[in-house]
């Protein structure tokens, strides 16, 4: 097998990745990535484990047991490796693109061949806990990983009900990946945060804005409305959201849009606090009526507890002129500012219910704080943003694979 010719732009491109289609926002990254490809003529293969989206019209190819680490598995294992390695050093012009995934041999393997690129949009390497999420303390741990996360899971339970041993070998497999990292010659990260996070070179590519304004008069905007949009677990912050609420008059009322575990304990959570009748449970909507949700509240409410690494639903909310009140955790603070976000300590729920305060209590200032939120979109994540730096990043690794 020969690698591919040198092309100016790539003809084909294989992602990889475990989930295709799921609700995550690396899966919007992923589908906005792979469509620019689309758009400049690249013919996209999808490489997954899962295909969860039906509608795509990608070719797609099952990997079964690519992303499998049981004894069983290893036979068909081995034999999707190297179906994989065929694929991308047979294929005319081809790039490889692995997103939301671990770094792993194959991996260096193909790059020696092909041009890869690895994209990361969470800081699970960097944290044997996956989250960051220090759990006695309700904040974001800015250790750097390594055994002494072992000490600081005894007082913080990061890593939850894992064994000893367990935990060990969560701790040697991020040290292993981390590793592996390094050995990646074009690494991608979703934030400025991030890069720091896996402290290596990186190059940024913010994910675009996907929301789409509704006319004025399709919208009606109430400013006591509050909104949650996100994965209802505990580290999303959904049950801060609901204690912020708790500490506000009440006029103001909260709409949570979202499902998960932790769905029925909010529940109660809302009842216990009396705020039944002003907390609203939407579950999962579609993009058109998670728009028109963001578009007509007063306040996007986003107090994560993680370290999150951009912050989708905040930075869409101020596409639509919507301000954001959020705890300061991971890459939040690259888009929350100039006056169209109000950034908070992480856990600091009478900062945020003052925050909100604020910016609703007087019309003509929300307006005021409305129009810096767009200008912060319009300035720093134009439409055109997403698709430019997809094409200079796949020209850097490109070029960088056929100057050696």
């Amino acid at each position: 097998m020969s690698a591919a010719p040198h092309l100016p732009w790539p003809v084909s491109a294989l992602h990889i990745s475990r989930a295709w289609g799921s609700h995550h926002g690396g899966s919007y990254y992923s589908k906005a990535l792979v469509d620019q490809l689309s758009q400049k003529e690249v013919e996209v293969t999808l490489l997954a484990e899962q295909f969860l989206d039906t509608q795509s019209s990608f070719k797609q190819i099952r990997l079964a047991a690519f992303f499998r680490s049981d004894l069983l598995a290893w036979p068909r294992r081995v034999w999707e490796v190297l179906k994989v390695c065929r694929l991308a050093v047979t294929m005319r012009g081809v790039i490889v693109i692995a997103q939301g995934d671990l770094p792993r041999l194959t991996y260096l393997l193909l790059q020696m061949f092909v041009p890869l690129i690895f994209i990361r949009q969470d800081g699970i390497l960097t944290c044997p806990g996956t989250t960051r999420f220090l759990r006695q303390s309700r904040t974001v741990c800015d250790r750097k990983m390594g055994l002494s996360c072992l000490a600081v899971h005894r007082v913080e339970t990061c890593m939850q009900a894992l064994s000893l041993w367990k935990r060990i070998g969560r701790v040697v497999f991020r040290i292993r990946d981390r590793l592996l990292l390094l050995c990646i010659h074009y690494f991608v990260a979703s934030s400025r945060y991030l890069a720091r996070a896996h402290d290596r070179p990186a190059r940024v590519v913010y994910p675009p804005v996907l929301t789409r304004r509704e006319k004025a008069a399709d919208v009606v905007r109430d400013l006591n409305r509050l909104i949650f949009c996100g994965r209802l677990e505990e580290v999303k912050g959904a049950a801060e959201a609901i204690g912020i609420l708790s500490l506000l008059p009440e006029q103001y009322h909260l709409k949570i849009l979202g499902e998960g575990p932790e769905r029925e304990r909010l529940s109660k959570l809302a009842e216990e606090l009396g705020l039944r009748s002003r907390v609203t449970f939407s579950g999962w909507v579609d993009g058109p009526a998670r728009d028109r949700a963001l578009g007509s509240s007063g306040v996007l409410l986003m107090p994560s507890l993680c370290d999150e690494a951009f912050g989708m639903a905040g930075i869409e909310a101020m596409s639509l002129g919507t301000p954001v009140v959020a705890y300061n955790v991971g890459g939040v603070a690259e888009w929350c500012h100039g006056d169209g976000g109000v950034l908070v300590r992480c856990g600091d729920m009478a900062g945020a219910a003052m925050a909100v305060r604020e910016l609703t209590g007087n019309a003509d200032r929300w307006a005021e704080h409305s129009r810096a939120a767009l200008l912060v979109v319009e300035q720093k994540f134009p439409a055109e943003r997403f698709g430019r730096e997809v094409g200079e990043m796949v020209g850097e690794v490109r070029t960088a694979k056929y100057a050696k």
